[in-house]
């Protein structure tokens, strides 16, 4: 039997603090190099989008698809990242999953993929 520390699980505080998602759909075409998405709610919004986003397609041709992005454009709404199957067009539903900062990645990942290893264990009692 493996032994672990489970008296410091992922709380929900944590998960809050680090934590974002956006759920959106698509505003305009994006690309037809099938590189981008655009949606004009985003416009104006702060950069929390590049390098730290993952960007998920939710319907359409791309369907749950992911990609990391690349860049963000707050003066159109528009996200960049390595090419999906199909070009992400006008109402198509989206979700960006964003840690707070790439070097947390590791950090809160490890800590899920334990918590959910320990729960494993507990419900294996």
């Amino acid at each position: 039997m493996t032994t672990r520390n489970v008296a410091n699980p992922l709380s929900r505080k944590k998960l809050e603090d680090t934590l974002t998602i956006w759920d959106g759909v698509t505003t305009s075409d994006g690309a037809a190099g099938k590189t981008s998405l655009i949606d004009s709610n985003l416009i104006g919004y702060n950069d929390f989008i590049t390098d730290q986003v993952v960007v998920l397609i939710l319907d359409g041709s791309a369907a749950f698809e992911k990609k990391v992005a690349v860049t963000f454009n707050n003066a159109t709404g528009e996200i960049t990242f390595a090419a999906m199957s199909a070009q992400i067009v006008a109402g198509t539903s989206y979700r960006l999953v964003n840690f707070a900062s790439p070097e947390d990645v590791g950090t809160i990942l490890a800590d899920i993929v334990a918590l959910m290893a320990d729960v494993g264990d507990a419900s294996a009692s």
